[in-house]
C-alpha cells in the first residue's frame, strides 16, 4: 500500500490521468519479488503422512483429476473422514441382475418395432424356444439324477473291501451297511428287504457282511445289524428287529428308518415291478411265513 501510495504522489497533477507504465519503471529499482507457494501443494502426500500412512503418489497424478471411486489410500482416508461417501460393492448378483435388465430392455425396444404378422411369427418362435429351454433343464435334471443313481443292488463285500467300500466312500454318499449271518432267518429277512429297497434308491450304497468279517467276535446276539455311513463317519446303527415286530418286520418300516435318518431320498425313490401287490401282500399276515425259534425250545 505504501508503494501504491508512493507511486500515485509522483508528479500527478489533479485530473490528470495516471501513467503506470511510467511509474512502474521508475521504481523498478526498489521493487523485491517474493515467490508465494500455494497452500494446498502437495496436500495429498502431506495429509498421508500425517496420518502415519507412506506416501506412494504418482508424479502423474498431479497432473489428471482425482476419481472419488478409485480405491486408494487417499480416498479410503477421505472416506473415513466422512468427505467421499462410502464405497459400494458391487456383488455378481448386481452384475446379474444388471444383465437381465439389460437385456429385456433391448427386447422390449425390439418388440416395440413389430407389426401384428412378425408378432404372430415372433410367438411362434418363442413358443419353439420355450419348449426347447425346458426340454434342456429337464435333460439336465434326468442327467444329474442318473449321475446319482450309480447303484441298484445289495453287494456283498469282505473284510479287505470295508475301508474302500464303506469308510471311505461315505465322504461322498451314504451307504448301508447290513451285518449278518446266513444261518438267522431274521438276517435273511433284512437282505431281502435291502435288496428291495436297494433298487428304489439307487443313490444309496446297499451292501453286507458277514458279521465277524466286520467286527471280530460280534454276537449273534446283536443281528441283524445296520450301519449307517454318511459325511465321511457312521451316522447311527440299528440292532436286531425287536422295534418292528422281529420276523414281522415289513420293507416299509426299514425304509421309514432310513429316511429319518437321511440315507435315503424320497425324491429319488423308484417304484418296484408289482409294488403294490407285494406291499398288499406284505401287510397281510396270514400271508406271511411262520418261524419258530428253535433254541427256546431246545433250553426248555
Amino acid at each position: 500500500m505504501a508503494a501504491m501510495s508512493t507511486m500515485g504522489a509522483m508528479g500527478q497533477q489533479a485530473g490528470q490521468p495516471q501513467d503506470f507504465n511510467k511509474q512502474f519503471l521508475s521504481m523498478k529499482d526498489s521493487l523485491s519479488i517474493i515467490y508465494h507457494e500455494w497452500d494446498l501443494e502437495n496436500i495429498e502426500q502431506r495429509v498421508l503422512v500425517k496420518y502415519g500412512k507412506q506416501a506412494k503418489l504418482l508424479k502423474s497424478s498431479r497432473n489428471r483429476a482425482m476419481d472419488p471411486n478409485e480405491d486408494t489410500e487417499w480416498n479410503d482416508i477421505l472416506r473415513k473422514h466422512g468427505i467421499l461417501p462410502q464405497q459400494v460393492k458391487i456383488t455378481q448378483n448386481d452384475i446379474y441382475d444388471s444383465a437381465v435388465e439389460k437385456a429385456q430392455e433391448e427386447e422390449s425396444r425390439r418388440l416395440e418395432n413389430l407389426d401384428l404378422d412378425e408378432l404372430d411369427e415372433l410367438e411362434d418362435e418363442e413358443d419353439d424356444r420355450i419348449l426347447e429351454f425346458y426340454r434342456q433343464q429337464r435333460l439336465a435334471e434326468m442327467q444329474a439324477h442318473l449321475d446319482k443313481e450309480k447303484f441298484g443292488e445289495l453287494m456283498h463285500i469282505s473284510e479287505p473291501d470295508y475301508k474302500r467300500e464303506v469308510t471311505g466312500a461315505s465322504k461322498d454318499t451314504w451307504i448301508v451297511v447290513h451285518l449278518f449271518r446266513d444261518s438267522i432267518p431274521e438276517c435273511k429277512l433284512m437282505n431281502r428287504i435291502l435288496s428291495e429297497l436297494a433298487q428304489q434308491y439307487r443313490a444309496t450304497k446297499f451292501v453286507k457282511i458277514v458279521s465277524v468279517e466286520c467286527i471280530h467276535n460280534y454276537p449273534d446276539a446283536n443281528l441283524p445289524t445296520l450301519l449307517v455311513y454318511g459325511k465321511g463317519d457312521m451316522q447311527g446303527q440299528l440292532v436286531r428287529l425287536d422295534r418292528f415286530g422281529g420276523m414281522r418286520t415289513k420293507r416299509k418300516d426299514i425304509e421309514k428308518y432310513l429316511l429319518e435318518m437321511g440315507a435315503i431320498d424320497s425324491s429319488l425313490r423308484r417304484s418296484l415291478p408289482n409294488e403294490n401287490v407285494s406291499d398288499e401282500e406284505s401287510d397281510d399276515d396270514s400271508a406271511r411265513p411262520v418261524y419258530f425259534d428253535l433254541s427256546k425250545s431246545l433250553r426248555k
